[in-house]
């Protein structure tokens, strides 16, 4: 479980979580000492056909040994729920609680959780693969890891399901993992030609979301929407449409704007309503840059957890820390947890409101990487034998720069400068201005990217006073109010 570092296991760390929660915490989780109960039943939401799944994983380049620490997750196809399991030393590796009834995939990511590989198994129509699949026993056949693929290496007790991925030059590694770029729009030529054998039927008519490739299954229902082979959870660019998600009004490609919905990879129909995660850097007076990770997820009222957490990459996690206050009500800096709290205190709205938020800041220097997955846990069962439902969320490839900016007294126009997401232009930025206590006292509205200069109002300053004024960046806020990345200026003095 690296999201505790290698020494520390999910029962020990229930065991600390339980034994170290606050009177508040309990109160948070609404009387959880419910969920204590080992069946599917304990408030998760569950379906009661479910067991604890094992596997193993061997590498061409060297057996089972070589995998090592590295992480498998095997994901539901029709809510995104992921069951992760690290590998051991002897290749091994577990799932529990997995859901017997559905239809699943599998994704592996390096030990420090980088995406690396999704599932392939031979299509049954030349030039596509499958990805999806149903499992009879609690055994996986043994998976083998193939650089951008991994493979099962027979498929006795698994039944691929109907889903097609595009596969166009034949060597059995889906179009869309070609180093995971965007760029590439995955509408499936070749699937044209599939005949009713595959239980598909194309040309759809009087439907008023599109089917972006062409498999019978609209984009709002469909788990690969551009069918490049690269799961919606895991792809940067659902609709192949060659614009990341994080700055695509309609990621989905369903012709609705995605902030009129609330469904696709974010959102869950079991256990949590959403995930969301911030990533914020702000420039310090020493020249350093603070960043931070803001993780926030909304439980559902019917669900009853023991703890709310996150698993993720070691390099960030395990030095990660939380800016708190203690009992005499000073500021102090903490070791993070891994908690997701509902205190009111935390980044949530307020004390039991089902929201559960963490701010962490990350060692200097640290940010998260391109394809790095990180998993929201829901923990349940016992407090010495934990099992989590997780919800994957996986950072874009954004190059993340710094802005900085420039003041005309005479004209009141404040100036954008830098590039805060590398060559990316379609990102929004605003003006905060604070008074001599810094508090913040007015904020302008939102400005897009290509343009650099914004004009105060005239009765913002007041002859006199002194102010502060900062400039601040940042990406689609996928679910509103909460924007994937944030860039932040430095504060600069500014005067009427």
């Amino acid at each position: 479980m690296r999201a505790f570092s290698r020494s520390v296991r999910p029962k020990l760390m229930i065991n600390l979580l339980m034994g170290s929660l606050s009177g508040l915490m309990l109160g948070a989780l609404h009387g959880c000492g419910g969920a204590g109960k080992a069946e599917a039943t304990d408030n998760s939401g569950l379906p009661v056909d479910v067991a604890d799944v094992v596997g193993s994983i061997g590498s061409l380049a060297g057996g089972q040994s070589q995998m090592s620490g590295w992480v498998v997750a095997l994901i539901e196809r029709d809510t995104n729920l992921a069951r992760v399991g690290e590998v051991d030393q002897a290749g091994i590796f577990s799932l529990k609680h997995v859901n017997m009834a559905a239809a699943h995939t599998v994704i592996l990511v390096s030990p420090d959780y980088v995406l690396q590989s999704v599932l392939s198994m031979p299509g049954t129509k030349e030039k596509t693969i499958k990805q999806f699949f149903t499992m009879s026993t609690k055994t996986l056949p043994r998976l083998i890891h193939k650089g951008p693929v991994v493979n099962f290496q027979d498929t006795n007790n698994i039944s691929p399901t109907r889903e097609i991925a595009s596969d166009e030059d034949g060597d059995g590694i889906p179009d869309g993992t070609k180093s995971f770029s965007l760029g590439t729009n995955a509408r499936l030529n070749a699937l044209t030609a599939l005949d009713a054998g595959e239980g598909l039927s194309f040309g759809l008519t009087g439907t008023t979301r599109e089917d972006t490739d062409r498999d019978a299954t609209p984009n709002y229902a469909d788990p690969d929407i551009d069918g490049d082979g690269v799961p919606n959870v895991v792809d940067p660019d659902d609709d192949g449409d060659g614009i990341l998600d994080a700055i695509d009004l309609d990621s989905n490609g369903d012709l609705v704007q995605d902030s009129a919905q609330t469904y696709g990879e974010l959102y869950h129909s079991v256990g949590t309503e959403f995930v969301a995660t911030q990533f914020e850097s702000v420039p310090q007076d020493d020249g350093s840059t603070k960043s931070t990770l803001q993780f926030t997820t909304r439980v559902r009222d019917s669900v009853q957890p023991l703890a709310v957490q996150m698993r993720g990459p070691p390099s960030l996690f395990n030095s990660a820390n939380i800016e708190t206050v203690d009992a005499a009500g000073q500021p102090t800096v903490i070791k993070w947890d891994k908690l997701l709290l509902d205190d009111g205190q935390s980044g949530d709205a307020s004390v039991n409101d089902r929201l559960f938020s963490r701010k962490v800041t990350l060692e200097t220097g640290k940010s998260p990487r391109s394809h790095q997955v990180m998993f929201f846990q829901l923990a349940f069962g016992k407090a010495d034998s934990p099992w989590f439902l997780e919800y994957p969320y996986t950072f874009p490839p954004v190059s993340l720069g710094s802005v900085t900016s420039a003041y005309d007294k005479t004209t009141q126009t404040v100036q954008l400068v830098g590039s805060p997401f590398g060559s990316l232009t379609d990102y929004i930025w605003s003006v905060v201005i604070y008074n001599s206590e810094q508090t913040k006292i007015w904020e302008s509205p939102t400005v897009k990217g290509v343009e650099k200069t914004f004009v105060l109002p005239s009765n913002i300053l007041e002859t006199g006073a002194t102010y502060q004024y900062s400039v601040v960046a940042q990406l689609l806020d996928r679910i509103p109010g909460y924007p994937s990345f944030l860039v932040r200026s430095k504060k600069y003095e500014i005067a009427p």
